[in-house]
This record gives structure tokens, C-alpha cells and sequence, in this order.
């Protein structure tokens, strides 16, 4: 399957430095019907796995989510698959908080990808070759500013003092360019 488009819901927790995501691929199968799709996912939690297609199971061994089609899915046909996970990576996203002993006003985190160190906080094809467009969520406390790929598209405050902001890059690009930074600067 060609992976079309990557759309990432982040809502960091600073203090227990660990990231909920909603990732929504958006898919299509190319040269030969699917039946068998395979993601990288490297100790991840997975709280739901929804597809837009017949699902006839999934699994997962703290390094891959495997799902299952049937019937399996045509040549051309596009489709989603919404995951909802858990992650308290160990790469690709990393946090810098008060609890690490860092100031207060140093808060942040950031992420790095580079080449192979996406799928240790969202699923994904984490292969370099791999290329998509994107866009990016994050729900942070009010007072943090938020960067990532392409162009800003909102950033509202929500009741319960979270700043919402999206970003989204129209430009297909490798799964280890999605950026993630989001803290205290000054904006």
C-alpha cells in the first residue's frame, strides 16, 4: 500500500514526558490487492484500531501492527485507518521538563526521526523512501508556542486552558521530516 497522507493528533503529557496520538492514514493498494498491512510501531499502546475498510483483525508485538483484510482491499481503492496509542518514547520524540531538572521556562519537547526513529511515537511506513503529505495537532497548556511542517492552519484555545494548533505540509516528504516542537519559547 502507498501511504497518501499522515494526519497526527499529539496531546503531550510534560510531566510523565509521554504522548497520546489519533493517527489517520490514508492509503491506497498498489500492485496487488491487500489483504496483509504491516506498520511500524515500536512500543506503542494501542487503545482502538479502526479501518474504513472490512477489518478482519489486527495484532501487534511491541515492533510491528500487523492488520488483516478480507476480504482484501482492490488496486486503487483509498482508505483509512484511525490509531489511537500511548507512547513514552525512548527516541524520535523527546522531552526537556522541570522534572529532568531543566527550568521551568526551558520546558519543551521536540522530535527527530532521522532515519528510522518515527515509529517510537506513531505508527507508521517508517522507511526513508516513504513519502506523504501531512498534518499536525498538538494540544499543549495555553502559554506553550508550537512548530511543525508547512503552514500554520489554526491555533485556538479550548476550554480547560489548551492551546490547539495545526500544521500542514502539502509537500509529500519521508516520515522522519515530521516535526514536532512544542514549549515555552518566545514566539
Amino acid at each position: 500500500a502507498d501511504l497518501i497522507d499522515l494526519a497526527l493528533d499529539v496531546t503531550p503529557d510534560f510531566r510523565a514526558r509521554t504522548v497520546q496520538v489519533v493517527s489517520v492514514l490514508k492509503m491506497v493498494p498498489i500492485g496487488f490487492p491487500l489483504q496483509r498491512l504491516e506498520l511500524d510501531a515500536v512500543r506503542l499502546k494501542f487503545d482502538s484500531v479502526q479501518a474504513s475498510e472490512p477489518l478482519a483483525s489486527w495484532s501487534y508485538d511491541d515492533a510491528q501492527l500487523v492488520l488483516n483484510f478480507q476480504p482484501p482491499l482492490p488496486i486503487g481503492r483509498e482508505f483509512t485507518v484511525t490509531l489511537r496509542t500511548r507512547a513514552e518514547p525512548e527516541k524520535g520524540l523527546y522531552f526537556r521538563t522541570p522534572e529532568m531538572g531543566f527550568p521551568t521556562e526551558d520546558e519543551h519537547l521536540w522530535t527527530q526521526g532521522e532515519p528510522v526513529e518515527a515509529r517510537h511515537w506513531y505508527p507508521s511506513f517508517d522507511a526513508p523512501h516513504e513519502k506523504f503529505t501531512s498534518s499536525v495537532t498538538c494540544r499543549v497548556p495555553e502559554t506553550m508556542v508550537v512548530l511543525s511542517n508547512g503552514r500554520k492552519q489554526s491555533d485556538e484555545t479550548v476550554p480547560g486552558g489548551l492551546r490547539v494548533v495545526t500544521w500542514r505540509q502539502e509537500l509529500p516528504h519521508s516520515g522522519y521530516l515530521v516535526c514536532l516542537v512544542a514549549g515555552r519559547f518566545k514566539a
